[in-house]
């Protein structure tokens, strides 16, 4: 029985109250606070989220924010784990705004990620710094004065801060406000970006020439270099051109033969080479550049192909033709490679015909992988098809990206024959990936003729082969869910 002073409300409220004790209790002797701080903290970093860097700004639903905001312990260990702090990307979202408020906002975005990057403390930092712009709303175009100094100031505060434990920079601006790199001091910087769309002011890039930095006094541990911005003279650029492992040059900006040759010739450790050949006009002597692996040639046919002509890349592994081609002049270069190619991609490159690609083929037999945007109809499929006593095309090749006009049996045929061993013996390797884009049925003049039960037999059948195959975006029966392509990924 209850007493006088003993009521059921009494006893709930002694429940909840040794209720909470419990929780309580039961929180201290969690195991999660039986872990050392260290092992703590690489979890935290293995939240880390993996993108770009040019994507990397704080988010607060992820690491290290996110773990930081969990209670006073974590958000310790966070703020303590310097490894944390390292990757930061400054956005400036200009377009966004309303223009009375871009410095203002400009400013904040430099507090804070000045308090961002102080965190890692003598870390090795990976920085970029990017405005965006609207399409819809030119207004930040027409009074780029307003905010064009205040983002020149973040970049001086950004690099006089941290300049000398910056290891990765990428600046997504106009090249004016790139100009404190000048007076900057960075001696561990390994890889700097600066991409300017040349759009950021009425009048024209060219009325503004003399605040452009012609050149960027870096330490020799630079190695790689992209610029992509339609005002950069080559040839009074100060760049450590000699350390250089890679080197990206205006892949929408053409430069000239002359500049690229003289670039190479600065060269001497260059690995991978990407730029956009403009005009082919000047006389060049041919250069053979020894330590070139991966060459990206955009451009013109004419000032590709005399690229191409001048040029001897006789340890030459990977090579992108993008946008255009000369075909003659491609043929006399695979003729002449001495090494060994092993990739090989066109890029934007829509209307190479089949017996074309036949003949690029042909003088590639090394290939591993290929890569093309072109519709290849029944000869290139039959080309790469082995047969008993036949050695198709490319033997070797292990990953295969291509346009179909639509998929027929010569498509299965190759499929079988290349994704199983039976033709090992006579050096065919075994395809592990391939990538299939099917033509629109608007753009097909053919009946598509496609058993999908049938194909999925085939695909369960080499599974059981032991072959680890994946497709996808793959959905005959919903047009309106598939966008056209679907791969195929064999191997581990």
């Amino acid at each position: 029985m209850l007493s006088g002073s003993q009521t059921p409300l009494s006893f709930r409220k002694q429940h909840d109250y040794l209720q909470g004790e419990i929780v309580a209790l039961s929180a201290v002797l969690s195991p999660l606070r039986k872990l050392a701080v260290e092992l703590i903290a690489q979890i935290f970093e293995l939240c880390l989220p993996i993108r770009a860097l040019r994507d990397s700004a704080f988010r607060a639903n992820e690491a290290p924010l996110l773990v930081a905001q969990i209670n006073r312990d974590w958000r310790q260990v966070a703020l303590s784990t310097p490894r944390l702090w390292t990757r930061m990307s400054i956005c400036l979202p200009l377009g966004r705004l309303p223009s009375p408020v871009w410095t203002t906002a400009i400013a904040q975005a430099s507090f804070a990620s000045l308090l961002w990057l102080s965190r890692a403390g003598n870390q090795n930092l990976h920085v970029a710094v990017q405005y965006v712009r609207s399409d819809e709303n030119n207004e930040s175009d027409q009074s780029s004065r307003l905010w064009l100094p205040a983002a020149t100031e973040l970049v001086t505060r950004l690099l006089r801060r941290h300049g000398s434990h910056i290891e990765a920079l990428s600046f997504f601006l106009p090249v004016p406000c790139v100009s404190p790199l000048l007076r900057a001091n960075c001696p561990l910087m390994r890889k700097l970006t600066i991409t300017d769309n040349g759009q950021w002011r009425p009048g024209g890039y060219q009325a503004h020439l003399q605040v452009v930095p012609n050149g960027i006094h870096l330490p020799g541990q630079l190695r790689q270099l992209i610029l992509d911005t339609p005002a950069f003279d080559l040839q009074w650029a100060r760049y450590p051109w000699n350390q250089l492992t890679l080197l990206y040059l205006r892949h929408q900006h053409p430069i000239s033969l002359v500049d690229a040759c003289n670039v190479l010739r600065m060269c001497h450790r260059l690995y991978t080479f990407m730029l956009a050949i403009g005009s082919p006009v000047g006389m060049v002597e041919q250069l053979v550049v020894h330590s070139l692996r991966e060459l990206w040639l955009y451009g013109s046919p004419d000032g590709s192909g005399a690229f191409l002509d001048v040029i001897s890349t006789p340890r030459l592994k990977k090579l992108v033709i993008g946008d255009s081609y000369n075909h003659g002049s491609l043929l006399d270069f695979l003729q002449n490679l001495s090494g060994t190619l092993l990739s090989l991609r066109f890029h934007r490159i829509f209307n190479m015909p089949e017996d074309d690609l036949f003949d690029i083929l042909q003088l590639a037999p090394s290939l591993v992988e290929l890569d093309t945007v072109s519709t290849a109809h029944n000869l290139i499929l039959e080309m790469l098809t082995p047969e008993n006593n036949f050695v198709p095309l490319c033997p070797r090749l292990e990953s295969l990206s291509i346009r179909l006009h639509l998929a027929n049996e010569q498509l299965i045929e190759l499929l079988e024959a290349r994704c199983g061993t039976a033709f090992r013996a006579q050096g065919v390797a075994q395809l592990k990936k391939a990538h299939f884009t099917f033509m629109d049925s608007d753009q097909r003049n053919e009946t598509w003729e496609w058993d999908n039960d049938a194909w999925m037999q085939k695909v369960e059948q080499w599974r059981h082969e032991g072959v680890n195959l994946h497709v996808e975006d793959f959905d005959w029966d919903n047009s309106e869910g598939w966008d056209g392509t679907f791969g195929v990924v064999f191997g581990g």
